[in-house]
């Protein structure tokens, strides 16, 4: 059963993550960063974080791997600050599951 936690990143990004007992792996481009996940996600890792700019890169790999086994393809922000593609894949997963779309968070106070 996969149990394990892992990031996949630049490696300013995810420096922060190792104290806190997640696997670090520090990649140079999204090819790296693909065949990374593919391996991860075929092992023990249940979560699998991945920088932003990297998702929007992998984004087959990454959506094709939820369905190939249990594995949770998460997107965070990058230190340098979010590009928004972690926002804008909850939504669509928000949508996919009411089949509504979110609300503006901008129109809430």
């Amino acid at each position: 059963m996969a149990s394990k936690v892992a990031i996949i990143g630049d490696r300013e990004s995810i420096a922060g993550f190792k104290p806190l007992g997640i696997a670090t792996f520090a990649v140079e481009d999204a090819r790296e960063a693909g065949a990374l996940l593919e391996e991860l996600s075929a092992g023990d890792y249940a979560i699998i974080f991945l920088t932003e700019p990297l998702f929007e890169m992998t984004r087959p790999e990454s959506t094709g791997q939820r369905g190939h086994i249990a594995t949770a393809v998460v997107p965070v922000p990058p230190l340098k600050g979010p590009t928004g593609a972690g926002r804008a894949h909850l939504d669509h997963l928000f949508s996919l599951a009411t089949g509504a779309r979110p609300a503006d968070p901008g129109g809430l106070s």
